[in-house]
Order: C-alpha cells, then sequence, then structure tokens
C-alpha cells in the first residue's frame, strides 16, 4: 500500500542515476538546466510530486519541459525586451516584398505549443489534472480488484 504523503512543501534531495527509483523525497533541479529553467524546476516539482504526478520515472521528461519552459520564458523576455512585430517584411532578389511571421515569434509559438503537450502527461491544465485523477483512481480500484 502506497503510504500518504504529508500535506505541505516535500523536502528537496539531491536525484543520481544510482538511486532512481528509490528516493522518496522531489529531487532538487538539475546542475545543468539553465537558471530559468531551474526556477521551473524549483517552482513546480514540490508541488507536482506532493500530487503524485514527479515520479523518478518522470525525471527526464520533466527536465526536458523544464529546460523548454525555461527557454519559452526567456523567448517571452526577449520578445517584450525589443518589441517584436508579429510579421515582417522579406524581399526577395526579384525585388517583391511579402509579410511573414517574425521568426522569434514563431519560435515562441511553436514551443509554446509543445510545451503545452509536454504539460499534460504531469497535470499542468484543469483537463489534464483531471484526467490523471481519473487514471490513477482506475488503477487503484484495479489494484484492489474493485474493478
Amino acid at each position: 500500500m502506497k503510504e500518504k504523503r504529508k500535506t505541505g512543501r516535500p523536502a528537496i534531495v539531491e536525484f543520481s542515476s544510482r538511486t532512481a527509483g528509490t528516493f522518496e523525497r522531489c529531487p532538487k533541479a538539475p546542475e545543468d538546466l539553465s537558471a530559468a529553467a531551474r526556477e521551473v524546476w524549483e517552482r513546480l516539482a514540490p508541488v507536482l510530486w506532493d500530487e503524485g504526478n514527479l515520479t523518478p520515472l518522470d525525471y527526464d521528461s520533466f527536465k526536458d519541459y523544464c529546460f523548454l519552459s525555461g527557454y519559452v520564458n526567456e523567448l517571452r523576455r526577449e520578445i517584450a525586451r525589443t518589441g517584436a512585430a508579429p510579421m515582417i517584411e522579406i524581399r526577395n532578389k526579384k525585388g517583391s516584398i511579402r509579410q511573414v511571421m517574425n521568426p522569434i515569434i514563431r519560435t515562441f509559438v511553436i514551443l509554446s505549443k509543445v510545451l503545452q503537450d509536454m504539460g499534460k502527461s504531469f497535470g499542468l491544465n484543469p483537463t489534464a489534472r483531471q484526467r490523471l485523477k481519473a487514471n490513477k483512481s482506475y488503477a487503484s480500484r484495479r489494484v484492489l480488484g474493485l474493478d
């Protein structure tokens, strides 16, 4: 039977591949993440760990999520700092001009969508949270032989 976690923020411990699957507390942010990605880890990991949505098996996926989230946050700051226009004009060799999406805006939009999809597996939106709760409930019932 799974031991119920205490409420409040869980303690943070260092992660090591040697102890993967055996640590009982939320791991610290990996050293190789950027400062922005570490902020995401430190903000979300304890909550996800406490909810049971972050386990040792999810470590690499969550690390990727934090890396990408940190990068998207940096892009957001750069867009705000530069006042990047959504569309820019490009002149081809023949001299005609066409409008295209600004590359930094395009990158931001694409990565934001990827980030939203990745976040679903950790319950980072209301619908995904409900789905994860339903899956956990079903799994618990199945283990207990009720389903």
